[in-house]
């Protein structure tokens, strides 16, 4: 009897113990699930004071570190080619636009290999993309089969959610075809993408921007003229802070240029 009792008081010992391993391994999965979450937050966090100084390319760099270590993560590897992208586009080197806009680039095709109908792989590849061809150069980019690249990926991106990010698959579109050589550019195009990109997303300044670049090229002053104004006299609060507060300052040198 007294062997039966030692018995299934030992079986009770092992069956408590096995309890609380397994309760420790789901807080400890639990834990490192919110550590990644923890660390987006913080991805996004560096992203919304990307105008401050020296912070863009710290939001770069940690999103390096974060793609390292989680390189089956869509969520990071998106926002990786967002950070590349616009550290790409504000550098006065080109070299640097290029290797860090082809770093983007890669990232966001590593985001749409792993979510094949995520729209933000497509989106940021295109965007980093860009910036890659313009400071490797826009005809060596197209001699390298980059544009037809870009046209794909933003084709895909439209397909998904021409709204995204303030109607960005449409900004970019309508930039492209007005950035391109003068034998390829398409103003017609531009104007197409834009003006939708302006009716979706009215508040974005960057759109408005693009827009009476377009207008301007294309010989309608006083339609340049309206959208410059719009994105000077925008509101930057209005939409994304930083990029709006750089496009108001873009304007504001355009309309003065255009009153000289």
């Amino acid at each position: 009897m007294r062997t039966v009792i030692a018995c299934i008081f030992t079986l009770s010992l092992i069956f408590t113990s096995f309890q609380v391993f397994a309760q420790e391994s789901s807080d400890n999965g639990g834990n490192a699930a919110q550590s990644i979450e923890e660390k987006i937050k913080h991805m996004d966090a560096l992203w919304a004071d990307r105008h401050k100084n020296g912070i863009s390319q710290q939001g770069l760099e940690y999103a390096r570190m974060l793609l390292r270590e989680n390189a089956g993560s869509y969520d990071v590897a998106w926002r990786t080619a967002r950070a590349a992208f616009w550290v790409a586009e504000h550098s006065s080197d080109k070299k640097v636009m290029e290797a860090t806009g082809k770093e983007g680039y890669e990232a966001g095709l590593k985001a749409i290999e792993l979510k094949p109908q995520g729209i933000d792989g497509y989106y940021w590849a295109s965007a980093a993309l860009g910036q890659y061809a313009t400071g490797a150069g826009i005809l060596k980019a197209l001699f390298r089969g980059l544009g037809s690249k870009y046209e794909e990926l933003c084709e895909k991106a439209l397909e998904i959610n021409r709204a995204h990010d303030w109607a960005g698959p449409l900004r970019a579109y309508g930039r492209y075809w007005y950035s391109l050589p003068a034998v390829k550019r398409d103003l017609d195009k531009s104007k197409k993408y834009l003006e939708e990109a302006v009716k979706l997303a009215l508040m974005n300044l960057r759109n408005h921007a693009y827009l009476a670049d377009t207008y301007f090229m294309a010989e309608e002053k006083d339609k340049a003229l309206e959208h410059y104004t719009i994105c000077a006299n925008g509101k930057a609060e209005s939409n994304d802070y930083p990029d709006a507060i750089l496009q108001k300052k873009y304007c504001a040198g355009k309309l003065a240029e255009l009153k000289k």
